[in-house]
């Protein structure tokens, strides 16, 4: 579980234990730490959780997103693409977790787009 703010915390469940590691964004800024928010916005977006200002940001903060803006920005553009141009019916991640090439998902897609690029 991953939690953003100015600091990211994460919690490594390990049999019966729960480790937490907590690091300055700097500090653990690695490609993993941005896919699994990309990810989280995601699910959120798809889910219908995520469609304005006020709820993005209870979910998140602001810093995080600006932080990451060009990150999840060219995300949402590369899924975009191959919709419309690939042709691809569905986007796999977190090995289960499907976004289905549709009108709605597209719509919600654009429009975490435009939360994203105006913050």
């Amino acid at each position: 579980m991953i939690y953003f703010h100015e600091n990211v915390s994460i919690k490594i469940f390990d049999n019966n234990n729960c480790k937490i590691i907590n690091k300055q964004i700097k500090d653990y800024d690695g490609p993993d730490v941005l896919s699994k928010l990309f990810c989280q916005l995601l699910i959120y977006t798809n889910n219908g959780l995520i469609n304005n200002y006020n709820s993005l940001y209870e979910k998140y903060d602001k810093s995080i997103l600006k932080y990451s803006n060009k990150f999840i920005i060219d995300n949402i553009n590369n899924i975009l693409f191959d919709f419309k141009f690939l042709k691809k019916e569905k986007y796999t991640f977190y090995n289960n977790y499907e976004l289905i090439n549709n009108s709605k998902t597209i719509k919600r897609l654009n429009k975490l787009k435009k939360l994203i690029i105006n913050i």
